[in-house]
């Protein structure tokens, strides 16, 4: 598919009103949430999926290549990558395809560990209900997800919806539009139960060779969260009522305006429900 033809969204635009971050049950992680109003952001190398956030350059063709040896004649001077190439290598480049390959692919991997480095990722999804997140990213049911109101002044409005589809996608060397960005929102098509969206966020402003879209600038991986952001944190079927109880503490003493949730298990269908948390029900 043609990288042009791809329609990049957001929460905004799609109109999404809640958005949910699984993640497993940590009484010191929570009390840093509510206590800090602050949440901790991934490191791009600890995503489970190894294409994610990794490029290729395509160098298919005698205009690809063209293309890719004019680019790398654009930034024939040292980088913040670390890359120089020697203009008499010009000639050499356009007519070596392999060398070409070996140099991009250089570029490539300095890129990602610039992002390792530099950016961080809050990943989040419009489903609560889904079952398999519940057990890939939440301890087997076992853990807790937060809920996020979407409004049109608060940072997760500005969540990238992620592209999923069949074939890799290799993108134009150096390209200054949001095709350069793509690598970072579109995954395979096996990964479209998540229903993914992305904020996208920098520990630094590092002069990269790919552009991100403008983003909250963070410190110590964690994002500052907007006021009245988080409505509940929702219990997997599978917490223990305990940990309800507990978090119900946290909240009162920290966050009195955020609910607690919880997932049942339906009784006779492959579903889940959601209900409000009644701790004497138990």
């Amino acid at each position: 598919m043609d990288p042009n033809q791809l329609k990049v969204s957001n929460a905004h635009i799609d109109g999404v009103a809640t958005l949910y971050h699984y993640q497993r049950y940590d009484e010191d992680h929570v009390v840093e949430l509510l206590k800090t109003k602050r949440a901790f952001c991934s490191n791009i190398s600890n995503f489970n999926d190894p294409w994610d956030c990794t490029m290729s350059f395509k160098i298919d063709d005698d205009q690809s290549t063209s293309r890719a040896v004019n680019a790398l004649k654009a930034v024939a001077k040292p980088t913040p990558l670390g890359l120089h190439i020697d203009m008499a290598m010009d000639e050499a480049l356009g007519n070596d395809r392999e060398l070409l390959k070996t140099i991009t692919t250089m570029i490539a991997e300095n890129a990602y560990n610039d992002s390792v480095e530099w950016r961080r990722i809050y990943c989040l999804t419009p489903d609560v209900k889904s079952t398999l997140m519940w057990s890939h990213y939440a301890e087997n049911h076992k853990g807790i997800c937060l809920e996020f109101a979407v409004k049109p002044d608060n940072v997760f409005a500005t969540a990238f919806k992620m592209i999923y589809q069949e074939e890799y996608l290799p993108v134009e060397l150096l390209s200054t539009s949001e095709t350069a960005f793509l690598p970072f929102i579109v995954k395979a098509s096996c990964w479209s139960y998540e229903e993914e969206y992305r904020l996208f966020l920098r520990i630094h402003d590092p002069e990269a060779l790919f552009h991100f879209p403008e983003c909250m600038r963070i410190t110590d991986n964690r994002i500052d969260l907007p006021s009245n952001c988080l409505t509940s944190i929702v219990l997997g079927c599978r917490t223990p009522w305990e940990t309800g109880i507990r978090i119900q503490q946290l909240i009162a003493e920290y966050w009195p305006e955020v609910r607690v949730k919880k997932m049942f298990r339906h009784r006779d269908r492959y579903e889940l429900e959601i209900h409000g948390f009644d701790a004497t029900a138990h």
